[in-house]
């Protein structure tokens, strides 16, 4: 993909060697990659550890909850993707425009300003399940056709999302409503969309719970601390405006 921006973090893709893909009647020279996601992770946890140490020390060891289930990430850590000059060229198109159009500064009203981002959201969309159409079967030596293939995309947006948007925003830009029709319609992929559509949402609700467990903990914590005694200032005592008068005369 593109390297790490400071607002927006992409991984990046590893060219591990040349191959050319067969099919009936045809073939293709193509470079095969992996996505390293190594970068992007180590910030985000950096950022989380930060966070904890700085706003609830005594939280400092609560483990980072991560981006995605265990079992997706090494999903993804083995994926390969068979990819032409094409297909790079606009995966890298893609990323470049959501970078620009995430950091372009907006001062609008809020509701404009959020519209505008969307295209930022679409053109990440567009790069991943472009990536995803390329995923590689080794054995074949073609181009993969597990049902694994036609989900990947929204695990890999649900990582890259999560740590760089509110936690109420992370399904829907990592198109969970596809996902979620996938899982409703598709013959051929309906019962692996259904069983990740599940793990994301219920991954993302631990990842809420820990949040919640710390803050609310905190809250709770500094309001059964004791109070400081507020001093009261001494009243002045209050002589009759006659008698301030006779004092005044040397009576």
């Amino acid at each position: 993909m593109l390297g790490i921006d400071n607002q927006l973090l992409f991984p990046r893709l590893v060219h591990l060697k040349q191959s050319v893909i067969k099919g009936k009647g045809w073939q293709k020279q193509v470079g095969l990659y992996k996505l390293d996601w190594s970068l992007p992770t180590k910030v985000k946890k950096s950022k989380f550890e930060s966070w904890l140490n700085k706003n609830y020390p005594d939280f400092a060891d609560t483990e980072w909850p991560g981006e995605v289930p265990d079992q997706y990430n090494i999903y993804l850590d083995n994926l390969i993707f068979a990819l032409d000059s094409d297909a790079i060229d606009e995966i890298h198109r893609n990323c470049q425009c959501a970078l620009v159009e995430w950091n372009t500064r907006r001062p609008f009203d809020t509701v404009i300003a959020d519209m505008c981002r969307k295209t930022a959201v679409t053109h990440s969309q567009v790069a991943f399940k472009l990536l995803c159409d390329y995923i590689y079967d080794e054995k074949e030596e073609s181009f993969s056709r597990n049902s694994m293939k036609y989900v990947s995309s929204y695990i890999m947006l649900m990582k890259f999302w999560m740590y760089q948007t509110g936690t109420g925003l992370i399904l829907e830009f990592s198109d969970i409503q596809t996902l979620a029709w996938l899982a409703g319609n598709s013959k051929t992929v309906k019962d692996t969309a259904r069983e990740v559509m599940g793990n994301m949402k219920k991954h993302l609700d631990e990842m809420q719970d820990v949040y919640s467990k710390i803050t609310t903990v905190s809250e709770d914590e500094e309001e059964d601390k004791p109070k400081p005694k507020s001093k009261k200032k001494a009243k002045a005592k209050k002589v009759p405006y006659a008698r301030r008068a006779r004092k005044k005369k040397g009576k």
